[in-house]
């Protein structure tokens, strides 16, 4: 009977200890947004983005520019990249992320990042982002044409 209770007490600590790792694990993680989650800036480009397997391809014969809202759950500063394709230079897709505090008072973008090359999609590694407490993070995207937005990574 003792050693029953003593199993079933160390599978139920093993449990706890499982849960509170996993919580620890997705709080240090990074969160991958798909570009879909985004819109075009001027509402009358939203018909130029084509969208296939949540991947935004810009379909018109000139630069359209795409803003992707991105969920934060601590203050700080911040990584992103975004994952794109652009055919050429022509094609290229250049990038920016913006964080704020609530009041939109405080504002940092500290700077823009384009694709490293051409042809196959890549990571864009965008400057490091600051976030006040309670404010918001959003990415936002000039796409040449035929440029494509697959997803935004970010920091949590």
């Amino acid at each position: 009977m003792n050693l029953t209770i003593r199993s079933r007490c160390k599978r139920a600590l093993t449990g706890v200890i499982a849960l509170a790792s996993f919580a620890v694990v997705g709080q240090a993680g990074a969160r991958t947004v798909p570009a879909s989650m985004g819109k075009a800036v001027i509402a009358s480009d939203s018909s130029c983005f084509g969208m296939s397997t949540s991947t935004l391809t810009n379909v018109c014969s000139s630069v359209k520019s795409l803003e992707l809202p991105l969920t934060v759950d601590t203050a700080g500063w911040k990584n992103i990249s975004v994952t794109a394709r652009g055919p050429s230079a022509a094609g290229n897709v250049v990038c920016q992320a913006v964080g704020t505090n609530a009041e939109l008072t405080y504002i940092y973008n500290p700077g823009q990042a384009s694709l490293p090359y051409y042809g196959p999609a890549a990571n864009i590694a965008l400057p490091r982002n600051y976030v006040w407490g309670g404010g918001r993070l959003y990415a936002a995207c000039d796409v040449y044409p035929g440029g494509a937005v697959y997803t935004v990574n970010h920091d949590l």
